[in-house]
């Protein structure tokens, strides 16, 4: 026998090894340390435990403590290049899993497993132990169902991709110029047939899904092994309010039997009403040291500044950084940029060299530029007045959870998904117009700077109805808090029930 019954809730939560996936399951966790009174474990691969510095971070939460599973797999799979080797490593871990899974439930007996949506061997883990199985997904439910609906475009004749004359698609933040015609037709054909799915062109469905090869593991994998252990989770929690998702939620449950339930926006779980943290969150998930902006940002007038990032993974070309750089002190609009250490493809380049000659001079008087910094507090700040975006999921939501209008630069994966939604269905973005060859111009990037630092418009009173509507699901009697509360009521009546568990 594992265990009794258990005096506290436990939950043990499993990420998938990116700070993207860790920062939601920390954020996740703090609500039901918080709120419900639940001993949280997070359980994190070596590189992820030792980057984020989580080892220095035990007990620092109350209720919440970090394993490091100490699984050994080299730095090099963790990057963008070597994701889907991760992938690979990843499934070869059940044997570690287990062993801390056991461990942790004689000391203090779990009432369930959450695992990351991508992380199924995690999944295995729980169904091993007979404990309650649940999921977080850290991707928008737009996002993971159109990988769940893939087999319909196969169906619909949209994929498999004509070869493509350089390679796959990959990195998509739209058709590049040297793809040949026939591939160019096939990406701007628009997409109808997936349920609650806004109509969008085939090039800005999710880059993973763009493949000219669908036998490959990459693409079963993720249309149908992911999609079948979905239907084996108690719950799916998602990332995401009702109210912003609703068509995408309502489609996934009709046409797939697939329940995802909303519990976000997570970052409104550790901000107040004005966005500053109320947890030290943010001081144990970030990979980069962050640098202290708000002085700077009291000296600026309200609703003036820029903020521009790009992410903690995407990477831009030396002559596109260029053409924002020079495009924002065209501008003449004061700007916050994170230019990170390893922002610029293939080039690790001390501080800021990647830059233009000259710039951080020119534009010092209206212009702060770290290597990262607490994108949160950054966005809550008054004087910010847009966000120039990759459209990742998190500062996605950290953005409409503060009320701040976007434009966009979407890269890869789920980005082009999310930026449509961003400008044609929540109406809270702008998009660039891009050149031929998909980079984007120095004059397009001023205009737009400007027109997104414009203190009336219609995309900011859209970003505060968004706000508005984020803060009232996470608030007592909204969607989220109570998706939550019929969540933790689960666990605790399923923990009952199992008052001792069998190993099987």
């Amino acid at each position: 026998m594992l265990g009794a019954k258990p005096q506290r809730p436990h939950a043990v939560l499993f990420p998938f090894p990116a700070q993207g996936h860790v920062r939601p399951h920390i954020q996740f966790g703090q609500r039901l340390a918080r709120e419900h009174g639940f001993r949280i474990t997070i359980v994190n691969l070596s590189y992820i435990h030792d980057r984020l510095g989580l080892q220095k971070a035990i007990g620092a939460e109350a209720g919440l403590h970090f394993i490091d599973l100490q699984e050994g797999f080299p730095d090099e799979y963790f990057t963008g290049a070597a994701l889907w080797r991760l992938y690979a490593k990843l499934a070869t871990l059940q044997p570690q899993l287990q062993e801390v899974v056991g461990k942790l439930h004689t000391v203090f007996p779990i009432t369930c497993i959450i695992t990351d949506l991508t992380f199924t061997e995690t999944h295995k883990t729980a169904v091993h132990f007979g404990l309650p199985n649940c999921a977080i997904s850290c991707q928008c439910v737009i996002a993971a169902s159109a990988k769940c609906f893939g087999r319909r475009l196969v169906e619909e004749g949209l994929l498999p991709l004509p070869k493509a004359s350089v390679g796959e698609v990959g990195n998509s933040a739209g058709i590049d110029g040297n793809v040949s015609k026939e591939l160019a037709a096939a990406l701007a054909r628009e997409v109808t047939c997936v349920p609650g799915i806004y109509p969008m062109s085939l090039g800005e469905y999710h880059s993973a899904l763009l493949v000219s090869d669908i036998s490959s593991p990459v693409f079963q994998n993720m249309t149908t092994t992911q999609v079948e252990i979905l239907h084996k989770f108690d719950w799916i929690l998602v990332n995401t309010f009702e109210e912003l998702e609703e068509s995408a939620i309502e489609g996934a449950q009709q046409g797939l039997g697939v329940k995802f339930t909303p519990v976000g926006p997570f970052p409104l779980d550790v901000t107040d009403a004005d966005g500053n943290s109320n947890s030290s969150e943010s001081s144990i998930s970030s990979y980069w040291p962050e640098e202290q902006c708000h002085n700077w940002l009291d000296m600026q007038k309200p609703l003036s500044v820029v903020y521009i990032s790009f992410g903690s993974l995407t990477n831009v070309s030396k002559s596109q950084l260029e053409e924002f750089a020079l495009g924002l002190e065209e501008s003449q609009v004061p700007f916050l940029l994170v230019a990170r250490r390893n922002l610029v493809d293939d080039e690790a380049t001390g501080e800021f060299q990647s830059l233009p000659p000259g710039f951080v001079e020119r534009t010092k008087d209206r212009a702060l530029i770290v290597s990262w910094a607490p994108q949160l507090k950054v966005l809550g700040h008054p004087a910010i007045a847009g966000f120039v975006t990759h459209c990742g999921w998190n500062s996605t939501l950290e953005a409409i959870s503060m009320g701040v209008p976007v434009l966009t630069f979407p890269y890869y994966a789920d980005q082009n998904m999310i930026n449509r939604y961003l400008v044609s269905v929540w109406k809270l973005g702008l998009e660039f117009e891009r050149r031929a060859d998909n980079s984007v111009g120095r004059d397009e990037v001023a205009r737009k700077v400007r027109v997104l630092a414009a203190q009336e418009s219609n995309i900011r009173a859209a970003a505060h109805r968004w706000k508005a509507a984020a803060r009232k699901a996470v608030e007592i009697g909204g969607s989220s808090h109570n998706n939550i509360a019929s969540f933790v009521a689960d666990m605790n009546k399923k923990a009952q029930e199992c008052s001792t568990i069998s190993k099987s």
